[in-house]
């Protein structure tokens, strides 16, 4: 199921970055920094999430883009549901 919305490894780890920081907003730099990655893979794979629907522009400060999870997707809410409760098994 996974692999029908995340073909590169670029979008992996944007998503594996929002997901942790799941309540925060972030620029591009930010998500390049936590993620990783170079400025072309995070404009690509933004680009990507965006048109899949998995993140969305949370608010435009001055020329840039903020970006955050889209929580309403169906996808990602899964992905926090089994991302929660690995946290969990984590922990006992």
């Amino acid at each position: 199921m996974i692999i029908r919305y995340i073909k590169t490894q670029g979008e992996l780890r944007v998503l594996d970055f929002l997901l942790k920081n799941k309540s925060n907003i972030y620029n591009m730099q930010q998500i390049m920094n936590g993620s990783k990655i170079h400025y072309e893979t995070a404009k690509y794979s933004i680009k990507s999430l965006l048109k899949k629907r998995l993140i969305k522009k949370a608010m435009k400060c001055h020329k840039s883009y903020l970006f955050k999870l889209n929580i309403d997707n169906d996808f990602i809410q899964s992905l926090l549901f089994h991302f929660e409760n690995i946290k969990i098994y984590k922990k006992i």
